[in-house]
């Protein structure tokens, strides 16, 4: 990072939603203060500020605020990343901020979001935002947030990353563009995170599950030249197969076949710039998932809320950790918890005040209220209710089921919802040992869902006075992970 660190503001613009772009814009003001220099660029799709009632009034106001715009583009639609390239050109900034013109980032996120970027490995090159209500269900590793692919509707980028690997896709018009980038980083040596406490209010879909139709014919193009650029022969001939089946099938919606045809006709004109321009490296292993890409945890559509539509007091948390003796997976574990979106109240480690496990309390403690509790054989539920100080209780069998960032805050609202004093959710056991996570995550090792009875499962919530055998609340998203090594196999 140089010593004065410098930020630009990147936000694509057509025929905006005035108040969504204002609090769009007027969110970017945390980011101003002593040591940080932020600049706005907005770059216009559309014929510019007058082509939209009220907007250039709407810059007065921002820029007689102090907000630091400059304003570019104007001369038609190029598209979302050929936008951004044409904004980059010339730009001195050390990272680049990328914000959709109806992502509202939620207050302290910003602050939070370059607060990381700023101290983080000089190898990765790009930290993504958390989209509210639905967040994208990729997968990500829960103790480093090493995610496959960032979504470019909210995430902030290295700026010598991007130049590096020639910005955006120019042939993407919308949609994958940022699946491109983010693999042709990957295979450049970068790496990417996912920071789900840093969040955009990104209203997207108008319901759950809406189809949209623009998204999938882009996306069915842009999937073929991925499967060219990144993939195998197989890859791609598994993708056109696939196409052809979409065009004998039902219609998703009025045009979905002839739009097919031209995807498909567009991808045969551009194959052999994508095969020109294939892309690998050794530690990078594409997963074509479908029209989709890596692995995808259930749950594509649980809403989360807006800090604006919360209870004002939302109920606390005691985390019991039960450890058996492994340090580093307890480690990982503790930072999973530290990452919650939902803070917890405390945790408790039973078995903390063994020697081995001792160093990694008082590390962690430094994040969360920890308290060591001495190694015993009793229930979790009798533990937490000698000890706990919150009324919910997220007991943990051992240190080696990690939790991804949003696991206490959806299991908690399901259990509100459903008015239930018990909540689980769905559990990957990946079949990998602990120690090598990160790998396990990135080579997409195989996993399958743990079933059985919710009262079973390796992480649960429950409420001091849930009864013995209680009614849970059942979620459907993957929520958590535990690593079975090979010698458990």
């Amino acid at each position: 990072m140089p010593r004065r660190a410098s930020l630009a503001v990147a936000v694509v613009v057509h025929r905006p939603v005035l108040e969504e772009l204002r609090a769009c814009l007027q969110a970017l003001d945390e980011l101003r203060g002593p040591g940080t220099t932020v600049v706005v660029h907005l770059w216009h799709c559309d014929a510019g500020p007058q082509d939209t009632p009220g907007l250039p009034e709407l810059l007065r106001q921002l820029q007689a605020a102090g907000t630091p715009l400059k304003l570019g583009g104007g001369a038609g639609n190029l598209g979302f990343g050929r936008a951004i390239n044409a904004l980059c050109a010339g730009l001195a900034s050390s990272h680049l901020l990328i914000l959709n013109q109806d992502a509202i980032p939620e207050p302290g996120a910003l602050s939070r979001l370059w607060h990381e970027a700023s101290r983080d490995d000089p190898r990765v090159a790009a930290w993504e935002m958390r989209q509210i209500p639905y967040e994208h269900p990729k997968d990500y590793d829960p103790a480093t947030g090493e995610t496959g692919w960032v979504s470019g509707a909210g995430v902030l980028l290295r700026t010598q990353a991007l130049r590096e690997v020639g910005g955006f896709e120019p042939r993407f018009f919308m949609y994958c563009e940022d699946v491109d980038l983010s693999w042709r980083l990957r295979c450049a040596g970068w790496r990417l995170r996912y920071l789900p406490q840093c969040a955009v209010v990104h209203r997207t879909y108008d319901y759950a599950g809406q189809v949209k139709p623009l998204a999938a014919l882009q996306g069915a193009y842009a999937n073929l030249c991925l499967r060219q650029r990144f993939g195998t022969p197989s890859d791609l001939s598994a993708g056109i197969r696939a196409l052809w089946r979409e065009l004998s099938g039902p219609q998703a919606f009025p045009g979905w076949r002839r739009g097919l045809l031209r995807a498909l006709l567009k991808f045969a004109r551009n194959r052999r710039y994508f095969a020109r321009t294939r892309a690998a490296a050794p530690d990078f292993v594409p997963r074509f998932n479908g029209w989709d890409y890596e692995e995808r945890r259930e749950g594509s559509f649980h809403p989360f809320l807006a800090q604006a539509e919360r209870p004002e007091r939302l109920p606390a948390i005691s985390a019991i950790v039960r450890a058996t003796g492994d340090a580093d997976a307890l480690a990982a574990t503790l930072h999973c918890l530290a990452q919650q979106t939902h803070p917890l109240l405390e945790v408790l480690v039973v078995g903390g005040t063994d020697r081995a496990m001792r160093a990694v309390c008082a590390r962690a403690g430094e994040r969360l209220a920890l308290r060591p509790l001495p190694a015993g054989d009793a229930a979790l539920e009798m533990i937490a209710a000698v000890h706990a100080q919150a009324d919910w209780w997220l007991l943990f069998d051992d240190e080696h089921v990690r939790p991804y960032a949003d696991h206490a805050e959806v299991l908690l609202q399901a259990a509100r919802d459903q008015g239930r004093q018990a909540a689980a959710s769905l559990t990957w056991r990946i079949e990998a040992d602990a120690a090598d996570h990160a790998t396990a995550h990135r080579r997409h090792a195989p996993r399958r869902k743990l079933a059985g009875l919710p009262a079973t499962r390796p992480v649960r919530l429950l409420h001091r006075k849930a009864p013995v055998d209680p009614a849970y609340a059942e979620v459907a998203k993957t929520t958590a992970v535990c690593y079975v090594g090979s010698a458990a196999r």
